[in-house]
């Protein structure tokens, strides 16, 4: 596709918005590297963001190296009016479409009237229940939810945002949606759903002390809507601390560090994987907060008081020391996604270099990779195939080093001109054959991970978090911030790129479902406001405007329908806005719903978007899987 540079380039700079650029004002960049080099195969890797639920956040469908690919980041809420935080349980699997905008009722962020499209004929559209929900929480199977109508942030400076108290309630959709209330003073922005989506995380506030603190619970139930309210459901893990920090949870296993109400509590480690027994990790100064957790639930790596670094399973057992004797000092750890594999640095002899191990997950099998690694940067590809870590380069430089897990030929990856100061942010794709470097933020690397060979410079005006790739990586885009903000490159892994408008772009997603991917972009516009267009998967079809003045609550590729925000205002005191649906090429669009509050979805392969309307629309909860 992109090796046909002069019709695409035409093609989709005199179309992409017309405020946006006028064609031939800036011309297409040439090819950012030598262009003889050739399509470098398919990789694969990104990020998801609607606003963002299983992480909601932004709206921007952008993605960094560390992300999926869809475009969304996945991992960090971004709240509106309605004030949610992000919750330390939650943040890292949904995603959403968040309100913000006018403080006066009946105000828009644009004139742009939604009854001039037509309505979406209903179909994959489920009205699950009559309730008013200001925020939703979505388990992992799709088919369980929590939602509040009503929580609300207390505002001193020592935990703003941090509980979001008020009622909690649980939702089964399947097979006739259902509902029970949980908790009357529960802290929504501390709740999450296990894994496997069978529980339901929460903290319970006590009625009548400090609303930030002081008599509080940690306590899960059944996301079964009629468990849940059976006598003795809800177990308690914790009770009577005074506040709750870093709640992470693995699979069906709960870590969090608790605190007293006495001056200078220094907190302490606890883990427990639900219906099991309770493993109390130490306090004191010598406990780190948490250092990392097996993805699966079953081990985690901490710091004991005065005890070194140690790799235990999540009953508290020690299965291995891992600092002292033959690792010496800690540097740094990873863990595989399947939880098959523990990457450890650590530096053997004080004052030498860095060495790397990688370990089972009980302690056993250590296997050196390296006897001199930076290893500042680590990460696996999403199937655990692959492993790749950073290593001195020569020349002063830095170089990858990319392995398979299960053995065979490492590559290493050379030519990225950094010192031991440079900031580094890598990605494998999901099947581990590309591997993604950012440098500081500003410089974008790939390279194939088959063979030795060098890093193809991508961009060295690269703004950070917006790249968003094709399924198979074959294609990546991304903005740059010269000649000017929002410059967009659409470009195949070995260089050949095409810059199809050269400033105003926002926020970029590529469509996820099939390979012939399109790119929607969100971008300024003359008159000063935002509007989302489709740009196709071939050199000969122009870019389409979609209609209505677009807004920053988000958007979201679902399978092969988009989904917008436009017209961000505030009704009966809340903010809210509209959703729009449209056809993947932008052929046809037509209005989902109106006066929505809150929208939520997966942050990794969604299929459903779930979300509730205001109460000046009469309120209700909502599924929509096309």
């Amino acid at each position: 596709m992109l090796a046909a540079r002069s019709a695409l380039v035409c093609v989709l700079e005199c179309s992409v918005v017309a405020a946006l650029v006028a064609c031939g004002e800036s011309g297409a960049s040439s090819p950012r590297v030598d262009s003889s080099a050739g399509d470098a195969p398919p990789v694969g890797d990104a990020v998801a963001d609607f606003a963002s639920t299983d992480a909601p956040g932004s709206d921007a469908p952008s993605s960094a190296p560390g992300t999926d690919g869809s475009g969304v980041d996945a991992t960090v809420p971004i709240d509106g009016a309605a004030g949610a935080a992000a919750s330390p349980a939650d943040g890292a699997d949904a995603a959403a479409i968040e309100t913000g905008g006018p403080a006066v009722d009946g105000e828009s962020d644009s004139a742009f009237d939604a009854a001039s499209l037509a309505t979406w004929d209903g179909s994959g559209l489920v009205h699950l229940s009559t309730d008013e929900a200001i925020d939703i929480i979505v388990a992992k199977d799709e088919r369980h939810l929590a939602y509040s109508p009503n929580r609300t942030d207390y505002t001193g400076a020592a935990c703003w945002g941090r509980n979001g108290l008020g009622d909690l309630k649980v939702m089964a959709i399947e097979p006739t949606p259902s509902s029970a209330a949980v908790d009357s003073l529960a802290g929504f922005n501390e709740s999450s759903f296990t894994d496997d989506s069978r529980w339901l995380v929460f903290t319970k506030y006590t009625a009548g002390v400090n609303p930030c603190s002081d008599l509080v619970y940690l306590s899960y139930v059944p996301s079964s809507p009629a468990a849940s309210t059976d006598a003795g459901s809800r177990v308690d893990l914790d009770s009577f601390a005074y506040y709750y920090e870093k709640i992470t949870i693995a699979g069906t296993s709960v870590v969090w560090r608790a605190f007293g109400g006495a001056a200078n509590d220094p907190g302490t480690l606890y883990a427990q994987k639900i219906g099991g027994d309770l493993a109390d990790l130490g306090s004191g100064a010598g406990v780190s907060s948490l250092l990392a957790v097996d993805p699966t639930g079953a081990a985690l790596v901490y710091d004991a008081p005065d005890a070194g670094t140690r790799l235990a399973s999540i009953d508290g057992t020690t299965l291995s020391v891992l600092s002292g004797g033959a690792f010496g000092r800690p540097a740094a750890d990873v863990w595989s996604p399947d939880g098959r594999i523990l990457a450890y640095a650590h530096v053997p002899t004080s004052g030498g270099p860095t060495a790397l191990t990688l370990l089972n997950p009980d302690g056993t099998n250590p296997q050196t990779l390296s006897a001199n690694c930076r290893c500042s940067a680590m990460t696996f590809s999403q199937d655990s195939s692959e492993l790749a870590y950073d290593v001195p380069g020569t020349g002063g430089g830095l170089a990858y080093v990319a392995t398979p897990t299960s053995g065979g030929n490492a590559a290493t990856l050379t030519g990225i001109p950094s010192t031991t100061s440079s900031n580094l942010m890598p990605a494998l794709s999901p099947d581990g054959k590309w591997l993604d470097v950012t440098e500081d933020e500003v410089t974008l690397f790939t390279a194939p991970t088959g063979a030795d060979g060098p890093f193809i410079e991508l961009s060295s005006h690269y703004q950070d978090g917006t790249v968003t790739t094709t399924p198979a990586h074959d294609y990546l885009a991304f903005l740059e911030s010269a000649p000017s903000a929002g410059a967009l490159v659409v470009t195949t892994p070995s260089g050949n790129a095409i810059r199809p408008a050269p400033s105003g772009a926002l926020r970029i997603a590529f469509e996820q479902t099939r390979q012939n991917a399109h790119l929607a972009v969100l971008a300024s516009t003359a008159d000063g406001g935002v509007s989302e267009s489709i740009l196709p998967p071939n050199s000969v079809t122009p870019a389409r405007a979609l209609p209505g003045p677009a807004g920053f609550q988000g958007s979201l590729w679902l399978g092969t329908s988009f989904l917008y925000a436009i017209n961000s205002r505030t009704e009966q005191g809340q903010t809210v806005f509209d959703l729009v649906v449209a056809s993947d090429d932008g052929s046809h669009a037509a209005v989902l719903a109106t006066s929505v509050v809150v929208a939520r979805y997966l942050a990794q392969a969604p299929t459903r978007l779930f979300f509730a309307r205001g109460s000046a629309a009469g309120g209700g909860i909502y599924m929509f899987a096309p």
